[in-house]
């Protein structure tokens, strides 16, 4: 190339400009992880049919690196067969992007699924046999309270045993809540009178643990 026509490329790269930065992420965007290849597929037609970007993520780690790069405000999640690995990653979803609402997907006769997901921080859960369609109702109701800064049902509902309404109260049933079904010691630390006994139930009754409750004096 001759030297005019290295400064003619030189002043067209000076007129575009530096290179541009890569398109943030399209604001509203639905992950998807689970539900076996097939029904993925469904689903992710059934809503970008409405007009939803989707992104089908193949494990619990690719959800939370996605989250923090943000424009997710919708993530459906289907575990099949291990739903304490599905409330531990609703909950730490719930941590890593508060403002993603969440929908579990929940086995024939889940009601204990389902009300633990919702008290781990899922917005709403949808029956796992329905159709996509019924899915795609679902993300977009869970879009609008998103965009709307509607919050998650499960933070207005306190624990079994316990009751209160000040904000104080409500950090405690979320704290309680969002701890219940997590795999992993939990102590409880306080004057005696505040509660601790009472707490302690909650947790094992948000757990759904298969052993009765058992109290054991360590004085």
């Amino acid at each position: 190339m001759t030297a005019a026509g290295r400064a003619a490329r030189g002043r067209a790269a000076g007129a575009a400009g530096p290179p541009r930065p890569s398109a943030p992420e399209e604001e509203g965007a639905v992950l998807v992880l689970g539900f076996g290849p097939d029904r993925a597929q469904q689903c992710r037609a059934a809503l970008t049919a409405a007009g939803l970007p989707v992104a089908l993520l193949r494990d619990e780690s690719e959800v939370l690196r996605r989250l923090r790069r943000g424009g997710a405000m919708v993530l459906a999640v289907d575990l099949l067969g291990a739903p304490r690995r599905a409330f531990a990653l609703v909950a730490a979803a719930v941590a890593e992007s508060p403002g993603t609402r969440i929908l579990a997907l929940r086995p024939e006769g889940g009601a204990n699924f389902a009300a633990t997901a919702m008290r781990v921080g899922a917005f709403d859960h949808v029956l796992r046999s329905a159709p996509p369609e019924r899915l795609r109702e679902a993300a977009l109701n869970a879009l609008a309270a998103a965009r709307a800064g509607a919050g998650p049902r499960w933070e207005e509902r306190p624990p079994e045993g316990l009751v209160g309404a000040s904000p104080a109260m409500r950090a405690v049933f979320a704290a309680l809540n969002r701890l219940g079904p997590a795999l992993c010691p939990v102590s409880l630390r306080g004057e005696a009178g505040v509660g601790k006994r009472v707490a302690a139930r909650a947790l094992h009754a948000a757990a759904l643990a298969p052993g009765p409750w058992r109290e054991v004096d360590c004085a």
